[in-house]
């Protein structure tokens, strides 16, 4: 017995089926030129259909999909249970078609995999788009009463659609974007009244393509005096050198690591930080590694590396490693900041960027005896991303930016109706916090990830961002990823290096329709 794709799970309850079914004992071929009975996928069969062949003594059980592959041994127990015996004459060919389970409510154990006829990042504007999308359990093709989708483009266009969902598939040509951007699409499983079956976060599609990739940039231009306005504030900060306001107490212990946990000046309110240091390092040894948060209003964590000299930077001007209710506290105070409409000098992220680039400073300088003098390495993702990108253009210390599913990317693009996300409204103001334009003034090598279904920090927005940038840069990018990262098992990534125009080869997708053959 062989199959082309089952798990050793799999392809053992098939050589159990066959043996109890033939009595004959059956081994496992680790070829398929060794194999009397082998399993394969045929994506021209219709969707629930099988082929069942015979080749030069070997008996060949086709499916659509590796995804049914649970149903080979279903089939295989239907067809040697009608007969006492089998023996497939020379040139034998039946066809038949399967049934697939029911999902009956969804679980967190379903998901989608989706794929695109070609790579999703190199699509060209007004190309038409195929998705084929499977409903899958465990990995397996399942069933939902009906599939609805929602598709939408960055020219402000949209579809919606219900599909019958009996097959756990469903093929769908779409419209491309008649202008450089993205299209995002939304599948989820809903009953026969169209009442959705899911809960946020299960059992959801949620991806894109590219159109155009290398084209995507910032839809507003950027203030003409950003960079005045930034050395103004770098200017500020140049006056209040980092010191030790106050050292708390670090709550841990090892023997790896020396921890700390500091309250440091700057121009304005005091920044939160906490440190860790390798016990016993050597004088000039130490790379310097800054964390940077998502949204939130909690304590900022201890990092540690073997080789570094790690700080983590509070997201607010609050101490680190309190209880609980002080951190709802702050949550009651700061609820909504960044989305407040106010001057440019009075944005909270402003403050929130300042003590960022200041704790750059006071690890150099504080821990300068440790530090090898070159390496500054920021990192980030969501806000962290934003605050990444902010404190690698405007520290010339950063030698290395790591920011993913990044926000405040393209703060204009609803003013050309791309796909927005969850980011403030375009300001006069806010457009000096721009992560794109951040972006152009990064020279360091940087690393990017984005997820081509996330609709807090939009696609489209990161590929600006990323085209933005003037140093040596790379990017990945996952299918049906969110902002959450979920994307299942069967999601692929796609990456990007450098300004390169991604390509890659096309895969026609076929809709070959529901089996109608009888079932033998």
């Amino acid at each position: 017995f062989y199959c082309d794709f089952m798990t050793d799970a799999e392809r053992d309850e098939n050589v159990r089926v066959l043996g109890e079914k033939t009595g004959v004992p059956v081994a496992v071929s680790e070829t398929p030129d060794g194999a009397a009975v082998r399993v394969t996928e045929d994506t021209s069969l219709p969707r629930l259909a099988y082929r069942l062949t015979e080749k030069d003594g070997v008996l060949t059980l086709a499916v659509p999909t590796e995804f049914a592959a649970d149903q080979a041994s279903v089939i295989l127990d239907g067809i040697l249970s009608a007969r006492k015996a089998f023996t497939a004459p020379a040139g034998y060919e039946e066809n038949g078609s399967f049934t697939i389970p029911d999902i009956e409510h969804v679980k967190g154990d379903v998901e989608f995999f989706g794929e695109t006829d070609k790579p999703p990042l190199t699509y060209r504007v007004g190309e038409d788009v195929t998705f084929r999308i499977t409903l899958l359990r465990n990995g397996r093709l399942v069933r939902a009463p009906k599939l609805f989708w929602d598709y939408s483009l960055d020219n402000g266009k949209r579809k919606v659609g219900t599909e019958d969902g009996s097959t756990g598939q469903i093929i769908l040509t779409l419209p491309g974007c008649s202008v450089p951007g993205c299209g995002m699409l939304t599948v989820k499983a809903v009953n026969v009244k169209g009442i959705d079956l899911t809960t946020y976060g299960e059992a959801i599609f949620t991806g894109g393509v590219v159109f155009n990739f290398e084209e995507i940039s910032i839809a507003v231009p950027e203030p003409d005096d950003f960079d005045e306005f930034w050395a103004g504030q770098l200017a500020r900060l140049d006056a209040a050198p980092p010191e030790i306001l106050e050292e708390f107490p670090a709550g841990r212990e090892d023997d790896v690591f020396n921890y700390y946990s500091f309250k440091i000046s700057t121009c304005d309110d005091p920044a939160y930080i906490l440190v860790t240091v390798p016990k016993n390092a050597e004088p000039g040894s130490l790379e310097v590694y800054v964390q940077y948060y998502g949204y939130g209003f909690g304590t900022a964590d201890y990092v540690t590396r073997s080789n570094c000299i790690c700080v983590s930077v509070n997201s607010h001007s609050k101490e680190n490693l309190r209880e609980g209710a002080y951190y709802d506290q702050v949550r009651a105070e700061l609820t909504g900041f960044g989305f407040e409409d106010v001057a440019r000098e009075d944005y909270y992220l402003l403050g929130m960027i300042l003590r960022d680039v200041q704790a750059i400073r006071f690890a150099t300088t504080y821990f300068g005896d440790l530090w090898n003098g070159v390496d500054v390495t920021v990192s980030g993702g969501s806000m962290g991303g934003f605050r990444t990108c902010a404190a690698a253009a405007l520290c010339p210390l950063v030698t290395r930016a790591e920011t993913s599913i990044t926000w405040m990317c393209d703060l204009g693009g609803s003013t050309v109706k791309r796909s927005y996300g969850w980011i403030p409204d375009y300001t006069e103001a806010h457009a000096y916090f721009d992560s794109v334009s951040f972006a152009e003034r990064i020279t360091c090598p940087t690393s990017v990830y984005a997820g081509l279904g996330d609709w807090t920090c939009v696609p489209s927005g990161v590929i600006a961002m990323y085209n933005a940038l003037n140093g040596e840069k790379t990017a990945t990018f996952a299918q049906n990823a969110d902002h959450g990262g979920r994307g299942g098992p069967h999601s692929y990534t796609y990456e990007v290096n450098g300004d390169e125009v991604p390509t890659g080869v096309s895969t026609p997708i076929v809709d070959t329709g529901v089996a109608t053959y009888p079932v033998s």
